[in-house]
């Protein structure tokens, strides 16, 4: 009956903690999630360019649907963040969404080289095209170090002990856990 009474004591606590804990320090995800807002606004944009200026590349359902994929990937890491979700998460998402940036670079060169050479042909100064490549790469990458720099300096360790012999419940900056029978059963979580 104690360690029923414990367990649910311990699973209730931990809910309620759970819902409440934010899984990073809440400065470094506001200005995530500016920057996460320039990096969308720029990959909505650089769709509207592909549209305009490549429409008559031989590449251009291509360059479309790449440029759809990094304006998707943007808006999702730009909810991510201003949602705080998991650092972690986030993380992956602009691993994914790096790869596909420097994918569609690629393929911009080689869009600008077959039009050089008489394939296919691009409408008007692309310059402006280059000016936001270079400013979502920019946002990109200060996304990236900003979550290795969350990574090297994590949010302090809050605990709860509750008033059973070590059992109790655990939230770090990145995860949440708990321990009851004496601290003898453990579990962390990583969202």
């Amino acid at each position: 009956m104690t360690i029923t009474r414990t367990t649910l004591a311990s699973a209730i606590l931990l809910a309620t903690l759970a819902m409440s804990a934010r899984p990073a320090a809440a400065g470094h995800l506001e200005h995530i999630d500016q920057i996460a807002v320039g990096l969308q606004r720029d990959a909505q944009e650089f769709r509207q360019e592909v549209r305009t200026h490549f429409r008559h590349s031989t590449h251009y359902n291509h360059i479309m649907s790449d440029a759809n994929r990094l304006a998707n990937s943007a808006r999702h890491i730009h909810q991510l963040a201003h949602n705080r979700s998991s650092i972690h998460h986030i993380e992956r998402d602009l691993a994914t969404i790096d790869r596909e940036f420097h994918h569609l670079e690629d393929l911009m060169q080689h869009i600008l080289h077959d039009a050089q050479h008489g394939v296919g042909h691009v409408h008007g100064d692309v310059g402006h095209v280059f000016h936001l490549f270079a400013e979502m790469e920019e946002a990109i990458h200060h996304l990236r170090s900003d979550i290795e720099a969350m990574h090297a300096h994590p949010a302090p360790v809050r605990s709860h002990h509750g008033g059973h012999g070590g059992g109790g419940v655990q939230v770090h900056g990145n995860g949440w856990g708990f321990s009851f029978g004496n601290g003898n059963i453990r579990i962390h979580l990583h969202p």
